[in-house]
């Protein structure tokens, strides 16, 4: 799981590329990661509305690190091919092909947490919040 103020290879490859910077990400590397105010949304929806028993909250499978860093760039306004694969490509770009997930939509995910992305940033040079490295 990530969240928007976090180190994570999403914030790092949307920084870089609100820096004007090309990024290279993995190309085989299967993607795994869920953000986690989605999750918290879904796991709260469930409760209000009374659901009982298991849930899937695992992201759309089928995507390399590269394919996300890809769909990031467009819905984030740059240029895709600013993304540059390292190890070669995957042949992957599959939706997931598993059972239903109680997550948006990666579009969806990916559009929220660009937005909070960049209000962290914002906050963070404004001098409101601190972020730190995990360790």
């Amino acid at each position: 799981m990530f969240g928007p103020a976090e180190p994570h290879l999403l914030a790092e490859v949307l920084d870089a590329l609100d820096e004007g910077k090309q990024v290279v990400v993995d190309g085989q590397q299967e993607w795994r990661g869920s953000y986690a105010p989605c999750l918290v949304d879904g796991v709260i929806d469930l409760l209000l509305d009374g659901h009982r028993g298991p849930v899937s909250f695992q992201p759309e499978r089928g995507w390399t690190d590269a394919e996300i860093a890809r769909a990031l760039a467009a819905v984030a306004g740059h240029d895709p091919s600013r993304i540059l694969p390292m190890n070669g490509e995957a042949a992957m770009t599959g939706l997931d092909e598993g059972g239903l997930s109680y997550l948006p939509c990666l579009e969806t995910v990916l559009e929220r947490f660009v937005g909070d992305r960049r209000r962290c940033r914002d906050w963070v040079e404004a001098g409101e919040i601190l972020l730190e490295a995990a360790e």
